[in-house]
């Protein structure tokens, strides 16, 4: 039985929308937080963070796998790899298969401002947490996972998108 309806939709009711404005308020407090405590941005937070979990899986990061983990833009992200590099919390290896890639390494300075960040983004996210109890906190991200997995699978089964065509 679907849960939304004619009665009880609203767009201030609707799931997508309480997702993105939760998202917004955490971010931005987590944002304020990094820029007075680290001086950095949370989008170059982000980044620095996924560098760092790259280190633990077999394959060593790489522009291109933090544009997948993180949903970012080719373009974008070149961006944030020239400012990180330039603060001196990145740099950028050569890659011994491929000549045209480089591998992204932390320097010991961007190592620690993510391992710190990391602590301020537990704070922030315990004290958006705060109302609820602990077994609450877990039904909230178990829910969560499920509705995720649930629309993870209806995409995959999703045609792909058609392309619109150029303009002359």
């Amino acid at each position: 039985m679907p849960y939304y309806n004619e009665k009880n939709y609203s767009i201030e009711r609707s799931l997508g929308y309480l997702l993105n404005a939760l998202a917004k308020l955490i971010n931005e407090d987590l944002d304020v937080r990094l820029k007075d405590e680290l001086a950095v941005s949370f989008a170059q937070w982000r980044v620095l963070v996924a560098i760092l979990q790259c280190d633990a899986e077999p394959e060593p990061a790489s522009a291109a796998i933090l544009c997948s983990k993180i949903d970012y833009d080719s373009g974008a992200m070149t961006r944030l790899l020239d400012k990180l590099e330039a603060l001196g919390f990145v740099t950028r290896e050569r890659d011994v298969w491929d000549r045209r890639a480089y591998t992204l390494k932390l320097t010991k300075k961007g190592r620690l401002v993510a391992t710190k960040g990391l602590v301020i983004a537990r704070d922030n996210l315990n004290r958006s947490m705060a109302d609820l109890t602990e077994q609450e906190g877990d039904m909230l991200l178990s829910l969560l996972q499920r509705v995720k997995q649930t629309n993870l699978a209806s995409k995959a089964t999703r045609p792909p998108a058609q392309k619109s065509p150029k303009r002359a």
